[in-house]
């Protein structure tokens, strides 16, 4: 397509596509270098200099002590290689090259983490130098089975050596994700990348490998590119990778999953573009915001594409052939229903009346309608899963009645569980003794850390099985809770801020040494490491406080936002806590698509969700006695959150052991539940400023934010424990 500098001129707001060949030069592109990456991310810095290593060394630069005897090295890197994808194998050799260029990336591969993986992924296309297709990249990220014979004609874009050197990069650098940065060859060794899900890397690659392929970054500033066109050819693009390869992407809903929004996109082109600017251009009121100094690589903008950008995003999607169609059903019996089809793409919009060219939707079926979103899944690390329910009785795991000077006693339901992990570890010669001096009250500085990895080692020494694994995480979370949450007058501040470092201090441990051991079930310990990172969390929010001499407003202020929770509102007389709990579970229902009630007939269920919402509506105005309690106090402390928190808490498994309809519903749904009440006081907290004293309305919105987070943390985490719990228990049963 033809277009003149004039053209160019007066589309540089719109498009800026590439047109005159005198335009200003092209940057060059910024080389990512090894020695800025760890600059910037100072704190993840390799505990050892990776070039002074011979290959075989780099596996174990990280590894401390006993456990660098027992790690052995698995395949050398050049076995790998000849084990990349279907596509890079019909393609000339080039392993040498592609050896040397993974190996540049090794240092920036151990050094990566969550925060920072797309500067990595960027690094990548940069040492490809763009020679990566689009589509190839997208079969290496979503095609599960790549098929067994390529014809010529399959591998047209990608004949030259260096689009296979490309391909067998990306292949080798997204297999240190797969493998969770577990020990590959002797060189990768990065536990952290375990926390970087996989569906969350090949997204991110494929939005950065479309940047590279549809940008060029430029020296003359008076070119732009609005940042929501950009979105839209991003979308545009991604949609036609979907059609062309229907069958790899998974289902019609699981497939849209695999695009970022506009905020996420935004982070990835900051990541292939650090220097890049962003200024919003345009008339007051009527600014967008533009990316400056870029412009289109014109190969990639064909007639299609520029046409599509002009439309919206809902006549995108009418283009090919996305619906969604939603059905309002009853309440806690039907659904929502979502129906995603692709059918044919109608290549014939009446607004634009030239012929569009054909998309390649060959073996193209239209899907079936979708029963609902395929959500009723387990969560990724965790031990609940869709069928999990609370126990029929209380489940706290400490006594509520505070005990200055002394650490809280353990429940009788934790106590028989820490009992019978004991007895199960102890006929195995493993003795919870270490841990359990801990519950003194006293921590020094790495006194859990200490604790834990000298039983840990004894477990790796024997090879334990994954039983009693599980026996042990659990008896360690369980004789944790009750220091971890306590008041400050139960447990003091600096023997808190010990106990955090040292956690802190042992997860790290755990995952730099004991995760790449077979005994290990790598997911297991995931699972256990994020519980104990969510306690440090929940014990620091223990301490938080409000000024001095707002105690009793602020409680005041609580009370009058619980009153209002018990008001009627609307023509159906139900109160606001009763309206948001049917709301709440319903949401919960329908992101799950689950049916939490045993009942079959509709109105039973209806007026089981009501009896419901009167039981959690009854359960708000009880602890909303405990805050007046508290009001009562002669001298009220200034932790406020805390001391609501407890109430709350205390409440919530006095409803849940007394109520069958409260704990038969799924575990997610309550969790859910929960978090909808948390925000739901939050919102009506945040109503009032500006309406009362500035100081008072802060310190009470921070009181109810300190509060909600607690409590959301807390029930995530003693419901991970209890299924923690139930899992065992399954293994009794086996």
């Amino acid at each position: 397509m033809d277009h003149t500098p004039q053209e160019n001129i007066d589309a540089v707001d719109l498009l800026s596509v590439e047109g005159s060949k005198s335009a200003s030069a092209i940057l060059p592109p910024q080389v990512f270098s090894e020695k800025s990456f760890h600059r910037e991310f100072d704190g993840m810095n390799p505990s050892c200099d990776t070039h002074s290593l011979a290959p075989s060394d780099c596996a174990q630069c990280e590894l401390t002590g006993w456990s660098k005897n027992l790690l052995e090295h698995t395949k050398p890197l050049s076995s790998k290689l000849s084990h990349c994808d279907t596509l890079a194998q019909n393609l000339p050799a080039s392993s040498k090259e592609t050896e040397e260029a993974f190996m540049k990336l090794v240092p920036v591969i151990n050094s990566t983490h969550k925060h920072n993986f797309g500067c990595l992924l960027a690094e990548v296309l940069r040492e490809c130098d763009g020679q990566v297709p689009l589509d190839e990249l997208f079969t290496l990220l979503y095609e599960k089975e790549p098929p067994k014979e390529a014809t010529p004609s399959d591998v047209t874009v990608t004949s030259s050596s260096q689009n296979k050197k490309g391909l067998q990069l990306c292949h080798l650098v997204l297999d240190a994700f797969k493998t969770n940065g577990t020990p590959q060859g002797g060189f990768i060794n990065n536990p952290k990348l375990s926390s970087i899900t996989f569906h969350e890397v090949s997204r991110t690659f494929l939005a950065m490998a479309i940047i590279f392929a549809c940008l060029k970054e430029e020296k003359d500033q008076s070119l732009a590119i609005p940042r929501t066109v950009f979105y839209k050819a991003y979308y545009i693009m991604c949609q036609k990778l979907i059609f062309k390869s229907p069958c790899t992407a998974g289902t019609p809903s699981s497939q849209q999953t695999l695009i970022l929004n506009q905020s996420g996109l935004g982070r990835v082109m900051k990541s292939a573009y650090p220097n890049l600017v962003a200024k919003r251009l345009g008339k007051r009121g009527e600014s967008k915001a533009h990316y400056i100094g870029i412009r289109w690589k014109e190969s990639m903008m064909d007639e299609e594409t520029l046409r599509l950008i002009d439309l919206e995003l809902p006549k995108i999607n009418d283009h090919f052939g996305l619906t969604m169609i939603s059905e309002r059903k009853h309440i806690g019996h039907e659904k929502t229903q979502f129906n995603m089809e692709r059918p044919q793409l109608n290549m014939e919009k009446p607004q634009l009346n030239t012929e569009k060219p054909q998309l390649n939707t060959e073996n193209t079926a239209t899907a079936p309608e979708a029963k609902g979103w395929p959500l009723a899944q387990k969560p990724v690390y965790s031990f609940i899963d869709v069928s999990s329910r609370y126990p029929d009785f209380d489940f706290s795991p400490r006594f509520w009645i505070e005990t200055p000077n002394s650490v809280p006693q353990h429940s009788e339901w934790a106590r028989d569980i820490i009992e019978n992990c004991r007895s199960m570890l102890g006929s195995l010669e493993i003795h919870l003794d270490p841990v359990e001096r801990l519950y003194a009250g006293v921590f020094f500085k790495d006194c859990f850390q200490k604790a834990t990895m000298s039983i840990m080692e004894k477990l790796v020494g024997v090879s334990a099985s994954r039983e009693t694994f599980l026996h042990f995480y659990l008896a360690v979370i369980l004789l944790l809770f009750p220091s971890i949450i306590a008041s400050d007058k139960e447990v003091s501040r600096d023997s808190k801020l010990h106990l955090r470092h040292s956690i802190k201090a042992c997860i790290h441990q755990l995952e730099i040494e004991l995760a790449p051991f077979p005994c290990v079930n790598r997911e297991d310990l995931t699972k256990f490491t994020r519980i104990l990172s969510k306690l440090t969390v929940l014990n620091e929010m223990t301490s938080c406080s409000v000024k001095k001499h707002y105690e009793s407003s602020i409680l005041t202020e609580m009370l009058s936002d619980l009153d209002r929770l018990g008001q009627a509102t609307g023509s159906s007389g139900r109160s606001v806590s009763e309206s948001s709990c049917i709301k709440g579970i319903t949401m919960a229902m329908n992101a799950y698509n689950i049916e939490p009630f045993t009942s079959s007939s509709q109105p039973d269920n209806i007026v089981t969700m009501q009896n419901v919402a009167k039981t959690v509506s009854h359960a708000v105005k009880m602890s909303t006695k405990h805050v007046e309690r508290i009001k009562e106090e002669a001298n009220v402390s200034t932790d406020i959150p805390f001391k609501v928190f407890m109430a709350k808490a205390e409440m919530f498994h006095r409803m849940m052991s007394l109520y069958p309809e409260i704990h038969d519903l799924p575990m997610i749904v309550s969790i859910h539940l929960v978090s909808h009440f948390c925000h739901e006081m939050q919102n009506a907290s945040f109503q009032k400023f500006g309406k009362k004293d500035p100081e008072l309305c802060k310190e009470t919105f921070k009181s109810w934010w300190v509060f909600s987070a607690m409590f959301q943390e807390y029930v995530t985490v003693i419901s991970e424990v209890v299924g923690l719990s139930q899992t065992l228990d399954s293994f009794d049963k086996r």
